[in-house]
């Protein structure tokens, strides 16, 4: 055998095998189709999920995303939260002109992108270089293992119960755009290295992806990297052309995450402000969380998934003692995988993979230390590197287990999803899964309120305030503490826990709103007048005095000149401004009830439904007076979609739920 024949044959197959057909045969058309009914199937019961959590500050109170005409689309590149996803605020903007906050359109975008990146990984893995090629000389039966190992890795994949917070939790949209753009990447240095693709075909193209991926969120910055280890892992290309690339790719690598992080290196040993750990304890504790991470994905039973986890922070190499034999765990399980990548690419690579695409979220930044829709991209290659490994013959023999275990997790997603469904009695199972007490505490209140039961609510707050550890959990259940109060009626409480708001940490959402309505139920007038007196001069509280002034016109019965105030008030503010366009409609509507125009009630709080599906408190309302006017069929069809969300029919209105954000 000569010196190139030798070389040739120790050429992984990804260099030597042809280039599977550009498009599709019937079979990939038939797993295609398969994979989709199936994410179809798991993800319906998520369609009618609420937005929870950080859906607040970044959808639902984020006036960028909130477009009134196609043109104003653009206004999202300007969002005042997470202002470097532009792609991502820029999807919620166009969810948002195609149909308001209804959470249908966005959860129908999560899911279509969903099964994208399941075809992607698919395609990946259909030209992904193996080990060698099958035993078997016939080249359609070794196509039939790539295709049937392509589609047990995606449907595995995608159908896991974990990913359910990456595709069901709206907000987490950035996190699978970035994973779409990062697949895409891969997969087009996958073609360029088939010769299927030029060089500068395939530059710009995964140029465009690094971009639009950053813009989605900040985990594409390991792209280059992971393209590097690509590279390495399938060996050296007879195209000279190679080196140049490898070489841009390199300097991008190193260029783009030193300009991102050499102002922002830490105070390694000094706790984050918000936080109650420092960056080398996040790090120390991150080397436990990628392995909890892994235990939930090959184990993802409902009953161990929630979204706010609670976990213990390493405070030193042996506290807990578990600290340093994670670290050492990790740097094994790299030592093997790339002891493994010449003779098994794919494992090599899967294994690899997922520690450097943890690498963003799991190191030093100041986030918080765990939430699974970080397993979304460093989970893609962990299935394909464990199938692999097996025979095509033990592949096949596999089908009916491998069948067996995608029906088991697809019904576990089902499950998970239903519970995404029901606000209230998410954050309570939560809660009992060992969630963050007073984030889950929180939300459970504030699902509570929103339910019509604020009564039950308070005590949860009270239990929420003593586990608070932070200022930002301390106020935002202060406010809800408050709210709850105020719907009960307690009036001199919800007045001290406001004022102590505010206090402590300022104006805060609608505080001073609040202070105010207790004053004029008291009869307070001149602290009243004061505090309208005050508002008007506040920046971003001025409508909040409009709603004063018409309060006040309305315990006078001057209702015509109370609506007049609150519709003026209307106009004047940004119709993307939805807390405050709610909160002077919800006004309006009740100005038109006592003063007996029902019909104009009924038309205002149409409109606030239509603005926010979520606003229950708006649909109570039309149920009444649906019923009342005797339309019981449409009556009665609103109180069963109150119902399936766990609404109780109340007589107060309920704001929007404060959330507490995450990171």
């Amino acid at each position: 055998m000569t010196h190139s024949e030798k070389n040739a044959a120790s050429m992984p197959a990804l260099a030597r095998a042809p280039l599977f057909p550009a498009t599709p045969g019937r079979v990939e058309i038939l797993h295609g189709l398969v994979l989709a009914a199936f994410i179809c199937l798991a993800y319906y019961p998520s369609l009618g999920a609420p937005f929870v959590f950080d859906d607040f500050p970044n959808i639902i109170e984020n006036q960028a995303v909130h477009p009134q005409n196609f043109t104003e689309i653009i206004k999202a590149l300007h969002s005042p939260v997470s202002s470097s996803r532009v792609v991502a605020m820029l999807s919620f903007a166009v969810n948002y002109w195609l149909d308001g906050l209804n959470v249908l359109g966005y959860h129908l975008f999560n899911i279509g992108l969903h099964l994208i990146n399941c075809l992607l990984l698919y395609r990946i893995i259909l030209i992904f270089p193996l080990a060698t090629t099958s035993p078997l000389s016939d080249k359609t039966i070794d196509h039939a293992f790539r295709s049937a190992l392509a589609f047990w890795s995606a449907a595995l994949w995608a159908l896991n119960p974990v990913q359910t917070q990456a595709v069901t939790y709206i907000v987490q949209r950035m996190t699978g755009l970035a994973t779409l753009f990062y697949l895409a990447a891969i997969l087009i240095f996958l073609c360029w290295r088939r010769k299927s693709l030029s060089l500068v075909t395939a530059w710009f193209l995964i140029g465009a992806c690094f971009l639009l991926g950053l813009a989605s969120k900040e985990i594409v910055l390991t792209l280059p990297l992971a393209l590097l280890l690509l590279d390495a892992i399938i060996g050296p290309s007879p195209r000279a052309k190679q080196y140049r690339f490898i070489v841009i790719i390199g300097l991008l690598a190193a260029l783009i995450p030193g300009l991102i992080f050499l102002e922002r290196l830490p105070d390694w040993f000094a706790t984050y402000p918000g936080r109650n750990f420092s960056p080398w304890e996040r790090v120390m504790t991150q080397w436990r969380i990628v392995w909890h991470y892994l235990g939930l994905y090959l184990l993802p039973l409902p009953s161990r998934l929630h979204l706010a986890y609670d976990p213990l922070v390493s405070r030193s190499l042996f506290s807990p003692w578990t600290t340093l034999p994670g670290l050492l765990a990790m740097l094994g399980a790299c030592g093997l995988a790339w002891r493994v990548r010449l003779c098994r690419p794919l494992p090599g690579f899967g294994i690899l993979f997922f520690f450097l695409a943890l690498a963003v979220e799991s190191t030093f930044a100041n986030l918080e230390l765990a939430f699974i829709h970080r397993l979304y991209l460093p989970s893609a290659f962990l299935v394909p590197a464990g199938l692999s490994m097996v025979s095509p013959r033990s592949l096949r023999r596999s089908g009916v287990a491998l069948l067996l275990l995608l029906a088991l997790w697809s019904f576990w997603t089902i499950t998970r999803n239903d519970e995404w469904n029901r606000a209230e009695q998410f954050w309570a199972v939560d809660l009992e899964r060992g969630a963050a007490p007073a984030r889950a505490l929180n939300n459970k209140g504030a699902a509570l309120t929103d339910g019509g039961d604020p009564a039950a609510a308070i005590e949860i707050f009270n239990q929420a305030l003593v586990a608070a550890e932070t200022d930002t959990d301390r106020k935002i259940v202060l406010y809800n503490l408050g709210t709850a109060l105020f719907l009960e009626k307690r009036f001199n409480e919800a007045l001290d826990v406001f004022r102590k708001l505010l206090a402590d940490h300022g104006a805060f959402r609608h505080s001073y709103l609040f202070i105010g309505q207790i004053l004029l139920r008291q009869g307070r007038e001149e602290e009243l007048r004061d505090l309208i007196n005050q508002l008007k001069t506040l920046d971003g509280h001025a409508f909040e005095a409009e709603i004063l002034e018409a309060d006040i016109l309305t315990v006078e019965k001057k209702f015509p000149e109370a609506a007049a105030v609150l519709q003026e008030a209307i106009q004047q503010e940004s119709a993307g401004l939805l807390d405050r366009q709610l909160k002077l409609r919800l006004e309006l509507a009740r100005v038109f009830i006592l003063a007996n125009e029902i019909e104009q009630a009924y038309q205002t709080y149409l409109e606030i439904t239509r603005l926010f599906p979520q606003n229950y408190f708006a649909w109570t309302q039309l149920q009444r007076m649906l019923k009342a006017g005797g339309d019981n069929e449409g009556a009665e069809a609103i109180r069963r979609f109150l119902k399936q969300r766990g609404v109780r029919l109340r007589q107060e209105p309920s704001p929007l739920s404060s959330l507490i954000p995450a990171n």
